[in-house]
């Protein structure tokens, strides 16, 4: 059993938007249906329902406005008390609105008390109810995190970048050429290996872009004139969060499938498009079909990105590749 205290979820999250909005009238509209055709009612359900329906549909979405209003307070209150304050409006507005209704000196057959009564009795049902599916909800909202961040840690393990050996050979080389280059490029490996121990986590696509241009920085030291890369990157990126080292091992199936198999001079290009919607970063590189035949797999399967992808964004995150002439397309969009 999950206690409340793990439960990270935000209850407002799942109450202000349009499905909840949606949810609440259509249940409303039931329990109006339930109230007035009960057997145990004696006046005529048809003119009963429209009072009644107009009575509860009041009543909740005026605890939801009421909800909406307090969000910045409430923002700040743990899980309990945010479902303790949305009990408490139910009921409040369901004692002030019966109060009304009955001065209208409409329902003579039965008391004021009585009228109170029962309306509180339901609306406090209601309430607790749904105080109860919300919290098994978060509860299994919590477990499927945890197992989420399981298999994250799972397809961790999985991703070593095998560029990783011949940088740090490169990098000993350098030590007798160019001191200033070997220790940049021990730098830029130690920010990558740091950033490959926590790929579990999510990172702002700003700084998984600085490491994508720190390997690329390695990876040009290493084959000098037979590799460029054109980097069309705006000037201002969202700040939209994903998972760690998600660019870097597209650029490494780049390097590895059109730029090693080849003799001649490489050009990658790499280049960030930004829209109201969406992200998509697109990276073309040479097309080899008897290298890329022949030509093992660099030991990053993209099934393993599109798995990282998914448990982030599920299916909103499209991850696709295909031959455009002599270059070879790499196309992710990732939603804003």
């Amino acid at each position: 059993m999950i206690s409340m205290n793990q439960i990270k979820g935000d209850l407002l999250a799942s109450l202000l938007n349009d499905r909840a909005l949606l949810a609440v009238i259509i249940v409303g509209q039931l329990l109006a249906v339930i109230l007035t055709f009960s057997p145990l009612i004696h006046r005529d359900p048809w003119l009963a329902l429209a009072p009644v329906s107009l009575f509860i549909h009041f009543v909740s979405l005026t605890s939801l406005t009421s909800i909406y209003l307090l969000k910045s307070q409430l923002q700040k209150a743990s899980y309990q008390q945010q479902l303790i304050v949305l009990v408490l409006l139910i009921c409040s507005f369901t004692v002030a609105t019966s109060y009304f209704v009955y001065s209208f000196e409409i329902l003579d057959e039965i008391s004021l008390l009585e009228f109170l009564t029962r309306n509180l009795l339901i609306a406090f049902i209601i309430a607790m109810l749904y105080a109860q599916f919300s919290i098994m909800h978060a509860e299994r909202s919590h477990s499927e995190q945890v197992a989420t961040k399981a298999q994250l840690s799972s397809l961790q393990a999985r991703i070593r970048p095998h560029f990783l050996f011949n940088s740090l050979n490169m990098a000993a080389e350098l030590v007798y050429h160019d001191a200033q280059d070997a220790e940049k490029t021990i730098l830029a490996l130690a920010d990558l290996s740091r950033a490959a121990m926590h790929c579990d986590e999510a990172i702002l696509l700003e700084k998984d872009v600085l490491l994508a241009q720190q390997y690329m920085l390695v990876e040009s030291w290493r084959f000098g004139d037979r590799l460029t890369v054109d980097w069309q990157i705006p000037e201002q990126l969202p700040e939209l969060k994903i998972p760690a080292l998600t660019i870097q091992p597209l650029l490494e199936n780049a390097i590895c499938h059109g730029v090693e198999p080849s003799v001649n001079s490489s050009h990658i290009s790499v280049q960030l498009l930004v829209s109201n919607s969406s992200v998509s970063l697109i990276v073309d590189n040479p097309y080899l079909p008897e290298a890329s035949k022949s030509r093992p797999s660099n030991g990053i399967a993209v099934e393993n990105i599109k798995e990282r992808l998914q448990m982030y964004f599920g299916k909103r995150a499209k991850l696709t590749h295909f031959v455009q002439g002599d270059s070879f397309r790499t196309k992710l969009v990732i939603p804003r």
